[in-house]
């Protein structure tokens, strides 16, 4: 049987207790949510949640190193693949986390 595959993109909102991720499918649509903790294992956990979502995933990680250069570190070492966004890219009001990052998710091209 062949495996149906699809493009995820997995917008990150980094903090520095915790980082909250919008998967969202090639069309731009949410798929599924998560928050997570920011150390290593955290992220080993966050991984095994996103190779359910698919096979084909790219992390969009609001470019704020100083927040998320764990998780970066620890993304890279699996294999995955991570853009960078520039922060003025999701800066659309205070509140909307969710929005920020389906709009960095958005500025890669998915659901254009």
């Amino acid at each position: 049987m062949k495996e149906t595959r699809f493009m995820v993109t997995l917008g990150v909102d980094a903090h520095k207790r915790t980082h909250t991720i919008v998967a969202v499918d090639e069309h731009g649509a949410k798929v599924a949510e998560r928050t997570i903790g920011t150390t290593t294992k955290d992220h080993l956990g966050l991984l095994r949640w996103a190779a359910q979502l698919g096979v084909d995933r790219t992390w969009a990680v609001e470019d704020c190193r100083h927040l998320s250069r764990r998780l970066e570190r620890d993304l890279l070492a699996a294999g995955e693949s991570i853009v960078r966004v520039p922060p003025k890219l999701s800066e659309i009001g205070e509140g909307t986390s969710e929005v920020q990052r389906m709009v960095i998710a958005r500025e890669l091209g998915v659901g254009t």
